[in-house]
């Protein structure tokens, strides 16, 4: 359990989750992931300022050109508790056509049975194998990089911790660095107490996105700020740096194309609902995608009266391939 200790701060952030109106105010947040990636890349600007898709097409006539195909799981195949129509259908004549299927999911709050068995009740039949998460990534990058030596303080649920890095700690004291996997149970609580108590002693001390999403998309519609939009604010708030984990950075891409079988860059297919994740993620890792308009990015872009091509010229983002959702054409 977080300790709870009524002298340790919780000066530079609010207790309440903000509040997002507008999509607007997210532009600064994909703007810095975008920073990150190119910072490591300097190649991968041009690539991202290169607009490939022309107009939606159906996802059956997109993926048949591809062996090996990702999906994001919310806004791709379920909008959380019902499958999104058609979607299960297709993952199944995508494996029918001898395709290797995996989901790609910044969930690292879910242990990977929890995972499978909220998809298997609506209707997928997804196998151990297909399913990576960005919480599976979060061991091997600490395995491979500096942060191994240092003691992470956890930032998620207990379900979470156990599945993907029990090592971690739940008090400031001790801590060298943030585990962001979930802000569930942050704000106005112990541990957004410790959070702000580690950054405020050791502002360098930096924050790991295990799940670096911004926003989900609400049942009304709306935006709803998660994860990586709480460690954006903390890093403003203190100067604290963000290291990438889950999507979009290398760590959960590297490990989704570790299990697939002798397929090659060029024939594998990202498919996902976020410009910010999905496609600038996909971009960086080298391989093709394609934007689903069932997600955030159709969200927004129905806001514009240029659609979803003005949003790709605003986050100077594009993708390969853009379709309406993945379930349209599954029958055809």
């Amino acid at each position: 359990m977080f300790k709870t200790t009524n002298s340790l701060p919780m000066n530079q952030l609010p207790t309440a989750k903000p509040h997002i109106s507008s999509a607007a105010q997210l532009a600064p947040y994909v703007g810095r992931y975008r920073a990150m990636l190119t910072g490591v890349d300097a190649s991968l600007e041009a690539r991202l300022n290169q607009p490939k898709a022309r107009a939606p097409e159906p996802f059956g006539h997109i993926v048949a050109e591809y062996d090996a195909v990702l999906l994001d799981a919310y806004g791709v195949l379920t909008h959380g508790v019902q499958a999104i129509p058609g979607a299960p259908q297709r993952v199944s004549a995508l494996r029918r056509a001898g395709k290797q299927v995996r989901v790609l999911s910044n969930n690292a709050n879910q242990a990977p049975t929890t995972v499978l068995a909220g998809l298997r009740r609506q209707g997928f039949d997804f196998t151990a194998e297909e399913l990576i998460t960005s919480g599976m990534a979060v061991r091997p990058f600490l395995q491979q990089s500096a942060h191994q030596q240092q003691t992470q303080l956890w930032i998620g649920i207990e379900e979470g911790r156990t599945a993907y890095a029990p090592a971690a700690i739940d008090s400031a004291e001790g801590a060298a660095s943030v585990l962001m996997c979930s802000d569930k149970s942050f704000f106005g609580g112990p541990q957004q107490q410790q959070a702000e108590a580690l950054l405020a002693r050791a502002p360098q001390a930096p924050i790991l996105l295990a799940n670096p999403d911004l926003v989900v998309v609400t049942v009304e519609g709306g935006f709803y700020p998660v994860s990586g939009y709480t460690a954006a604010l903390l890093s403003e708030a203190y100067g604290a740096p963000l290291v990438g984990i889950g999507k979009p950075f290398a760590p959960a891409f590297d490990l989704a194309l570790s299990t697939l079988r002798g397929v090659a860059r060029n024939r594998v297919l990202m498919v996902g609902d976020s410009l910010e994740t999905d496609i600038l993620g996909a971009r960086a890792a080298g391989i093709d995608c394609c934007l689903t308009l069932s997600g955030v990015a159709g969200l927004i872009a129905r806001t514009l009266p240029g659609g979803w091509a003005e949003l790709c010229d605003q986050r100077s983002v594009w993708p390969d391939h853009v379709t309406p959702d993945i379930g349209a054409d599954a029958a055809a």
